[in-house]
């Protein structure tokens, strides 16, 4: 029952994101494939139908990235922005990221306005969440708010969530989008460095995945804490692929293939036939990425049309991934890794 109203939380959210890529440098290509990794790219999927703050979160965010593409805003604050930041900063706490990065971004892009109205929307986030404290029960609010923060961190916290243990909620789970997210924000930040639109979102990004580093604790490995990332990895997932394929960097092209075949082996398992194949099929596919490469070296329209279908095949293995999920097999594949 909570559950149901998120699923249109969820495609309000890919049409914000489809509003804020319209009018952007990005090209038609990596649009349509921004599009189609953050609606059907399993991880976002399940993320989305989850009754959590950080899909709400995402909603504000992404509304705050269109509001900047807004060039000519009068006043000495944005009052949208500022409300933007207080509803996330009541969300959640981890909300004061969004006024933080406008913050930031308005020292960066040197608008004052952007600094006054992080600042201010921080300020009353922060008095909005105490007085709800204060009506609800101030001693029980105090004390919650101090044992959360009391928990250990460090490196290991950010190096375990993103690279050794990436869950979808409780459990382990890859699909290799998320992998291809953060190797697209790497590349995606270099090559495009004089962009806005890149700028801002790669700020919002940095200073959300920071606040994860601090907050949550060595042993927490919920899946949830990110969730607020996924519009960026499918932004830069996006852009990568099609950096990639315009630019007939093809050998690069096998790797990305690497990193998004486990989608296919999540397929196999779901469907309860990964057993029952040999792993030379599995070898097979993996060949298959250096197929554009072995093409380009005669034909460059020939190339780009192959990896345009292989990964348009990825794309339908994320469907019937979503169609065919089934829960014992999720709990089993997270065994498969942890014992393993």
């Amino acid at each position: 029952m909570i559950r149901f109203p998120m699923i249109f939380l969820g495609i309000f959210n890919i049409w914000l994101l489809f509003l804020y890529l319209n009018k952007t440098s990005f090209s038609q290509l990596a649009n349509k494939l921004i599009i189609l990794i953050f609606a059907i790219a399993p991880s976002f999927v399940f993320a989305s139908r989850l009754a959590i703050a950080e899909n709400l979160l995402i909603t504000w965010s992404l509304l705050a990235l269109i509001r900047l593409k807004k060039e000519h805003i009068s006043g000495k604050i944005d009052l949208i922005l500022v409300l933007l930041s207080i509803l996330a900063v009541l969300t959640k706490v981890s909300g004061l990221c969004l006024p933080a990065a406008l913050f930031l971004i308005g020292l960066k892009e040197r608008k004052n306005q952007l600094i006054r109205s992080g600042l201010i929307g921080a300020l009353l986030g922060i008095i909005s969440f105490c007085l709800y404290g204060l009506v609800y029960d101030w001693q029980i609010f105090y004390e919650i708010q101090f044992l959360q923060a009391g928990r250990e961190i460090g490196l290991a916290t950010f190096f375990n969530r993103f690279f050794l243990h990436p869950y979808l909620v409780g459990k382990f789970f890859i699909d290799g989008w998320i992998i291809l997210g953060w190797l697209g924000l790497l590349i995606t930040a270099f090559l495009k460095k004089n962009d806005n639109q890149i700028n801002r979102f790669f700020i919002l990004f940095l200073v959300q995945t920071f606040f994860i580093s601090l907050a949550a604790g060595e042993q927490t490995f919920h899946g949830w804490y990110d969730y607020v990332n996924f519009p960026f990895y499918a932004i830069a997932g996006g852009l990568l692929i099609d950096w990639i394929i315009n630019n007939k960097q093809y050998l690069l092209f096998s790797f990305l293939w690497l990193l998004l075949l486990p989608s296919i082996r999540l397929f196999l398992v779901h469907v309860g036939i990964y057993s029952e194949i040999s792993p030379l099929f599995i070898r097979i596919i993996s060949v298959l990425g250096f197929f554009p490469f072995l093409i380009n070296l005669k034909n460059n329209k020939m190339a780009k049309r192959v990896s345009l279908v292989l990964i348009g095949v990825i794309l339908l293995v994320n469907i019937l991934t979503i169609f065919n999920f089934e829960q014992i097999a999720y709990w089993e594949n997270d065994a498969f890794f942890y014992y393993r």
